[in-house]
């Protein structure tokens, strides 16, 4: 220990690490050299040594960061296994389509990310029970087509309106089976390809083609090959992210609107011809996607019926969107069916039919199932 005296003849303990020179390096005298003693104006100042450099433990840094990295697996792995316990750990997945983008990879039985509901997936792609592909005998086919509103976001398997489509048709008489092809995110585009793709495999005597609400993303099942080579490589990611329950609680549903969006625009990143850009260019391949629907069934001897199913923003406007209206146009130009549900939800509290994303809840699919019964029922659109 060195020592400093601020009186006279008498000197007071300090640290070795050089305190005086740290704390007031301004009361070192001029001259004074490393390792001398100096006296100044009757006060003794003891040698000046040199701090010593602090020494690099490497094995101190490496054993604290194996300890962050320890602590943060492990506290993922019991993120992980308490999620999956509170059921976020079996999401949907998709797999890759040429056609159509994607669709529900087969045999699968997830849950829905956010109220849990036991969903069946069948050997087809299709949300429901298993099926054969060939028609059985004496049995009236109807196929559904469509987006998230036909797939029935968030509900059971019985609680869609397809599933319940069928019990009020059965409950009074008829023998029929519908088919439940909606597919999670479509555009009219891809529920178009979809029904070309699939709809003539399963015979069907009916088909119903459901207005698709995502027409503001512009996913066109016709897009340039490096759109679609970027779409399924998303697709490809998303499964294979999809398999953690971290994921699906922290990326899919807390940060839905931040995370989970910028990467799937990121992912993704569509670039489209001219010709779609516009807003006239977007009108004009919603109508040409729609009528090459019309055509394809007419071709195929495939009976149709338009469902223009009611969004939330309906509900307040009372009116219908750009898109839907020209869904409209479009049915009374080709002279399909069209089967309107906007009256049924029109002035109604949002929250009495829809859930919190803007999907119907099983209110909205009772009542709609129950319209297009009575539309088909009364139109005499099946024996």
């Amino acid at each position: 220990m060195l020592g400093l005296s601020r009186t006279p003849g008498r000197a007071v303990s300090v640290t070795g690490d050089q305190q005086l020179v740290d704390r007031w390096p301004a009361n070192r005298p001029r001259g004074a050299e490393e390792g001398t003693g100096v006296v100044t104006e009757g006060h003794t100042l003891a040698p000046i040594v040199p701090r010593s450099p602090l020494r690099y433990d490497e094995s101190i840094m490496k054993r604290n960061i194996a300890l962050a990295t320890g602590s943060l697996l492990l506290f993922f792995l019991i993120a992980e296994i308490s999620l999956r316990i509170a059921g976020y750990g079996n999401a949907l997945r998709y797999q890759p389509d040429q056609a159509v983008l994607w669709r529900p990879v087969p045999n699968q039985n997830p849950r829905s990310r956010v109220s849990h509901s036991a969903m069946s997936i069948n050997s087809h792609g299709m949300r429901g029970r298993e099926t054969t592909m060939e028609k059985p005998e004496g049995v009236t086919r109807i196929l559904t087509v469509g987006d998230s509103f036909n797939f029935g976001w968030e509900m059971p398997d019985h609680q869609t309106w397809p599933a319940r489509l069928e019990k009020i048709l059965h409950d009074r008489g008829a023998e029929v089976e519908v088919l439940n092809g909606g597919v999670i995110g479509y555009s009219i585009s891809q529920a178009a390809a979809y029904l070309e793709a699939d709809g003539p495999k399963f015979s069907p005597d009916l088909v119903v083609l459901s207005y698709c609400w995502n027409e503001g993303r512009h996913m066109y099942a016709d897009s340039p090959p490096d759109v679609k080579k970027r779409v399924m490589r998303a697709v490809r990611i998303k499964n294979f992210l999809r398999r953690s329950a971290c994921y699906i609680f922290f990326g899919e549903l807390k940060g839905r609107r931040v995370f989970y969006a910028r990467m799937k625009n990121k992912l993704v990143a569509p670039e489209y011809d001219d010709s779609r850009k516009t807003r006239e260019g977007r009108i004009k391949k919603y109508k040409e996607s729609l009528q090459g629907a019309v055509r394809f069934c007419r071709e195929n001897d495939l009976p149709l019926v338009l469902l223009l199913t009611t969004t939330w923003d309906n509900v307040k406007t009372e009116d219908y969107t750009r898109f839907q209206r020209y869904f409209v146009e479009v049915s009374e130009e080709e002279g399909v069916p069209l089967i309107r549900t906007l009256d049924l939800f029109a002035g109604s509290e949002r929250t009495e039919y829809f859930l919190f994303e803007g999907h119907p809840n099983e209110v909205y699919y009772e009542k709609e199932a129950e319209r297009v019964a009575e539309f088909i029922l009364a139109e005499g659109l099946i024996d």
